[in-house]
């Protein structure tokens, strides 16, 4: 552990070197340092976000010229979908220190992200984000297919989410997922059950 942090340090320093002189790029590849974000030491993936967090402040490179900072947006945006937590909430973090326009481009992804979070708050802000996606045009199908899928989750505060948000993504969603509002019109819970019975009443509506 002490080899990569020491390395992620030296990473640091020549990073923000190459800030301080206005250099276009650090010649540092993306993927290696992408890569400590998935470490079995928190300490290690926290100085990996801390070291991503820098690359916003590099020179724009020439036009024409890749650009670093797009380059490690697409190495740690793979870990969005990594199988475990504590990665999956690097990734994001250190795709929002990359700064909003970064952010917003993989939106979907970070959502899709935090909707797999072992807090229920957590997964119910991913559905509420998945949700803004929306305004832009650009909630796909499979978006609106992973909200539906949370109407199995255990806790009621997330699978009401999932009613309400079903009832917000339009009456073509509605329709094409009718039983899995049917199942949550089921549920066990009295607040579910009614947000549920809302959006299918809306669906009805629309008929």
């Amino acid at each position: 552990e002490e080899v990569r942090l020491s390395a992620l340090r030296s990473l640091e320093d020549i990073i923000a070197s190459a800030v301080s002189k206005g250099s276009h790029s650090t010649q540092v590849p993306a993927e290696p340092l992408a890569r400590c974000l998935s470490d079995d030491s928190s300490a290690v993936r926290n100085l990996a976000v801390a070291v991503v967090s820098l690359y916003p402040q590099l020179r724009a490179p020439p036009t024409g010229t890749s650009s670093p900072l797009s380059e490690l947006a697409a190495s740690v945006a793979e870990y969005l979908n990594h199988g475990l937590q504590p990665v999956r909430r690097a990734a994001s973090a250190a795709i929002a220190a990359l700064g909003d326009e970064v952010k917003e481009q993989y939106a979907a992804q970070c959502s899709l992200a935090m909707t797999q979070d072992s807090e229920p708050q957590a997964r119910c802000s991913g559905v509420e984000a998945l949700l803004k996606l929306a305004k832009s045009g650009r909630l796909e199908d499979s978006h609106v297919s992973s909200i539906a899928r949370l109407r199995l989750d255990p806790h009621w505060t997330v699978r009401r989410a999932a009613a309400e948000a079903l009832a917000r993504c339009g009456s073509d969603a509605l329709q094409r997922h009718s039983r899995e509002l049917d199942q949550l019109e089921l549920d066990p819970d009295w607040r579910v059950r009614r947000a549920a019975a809302a959006a299918k009443a809306q669906l009805l509506e629309g008929h």
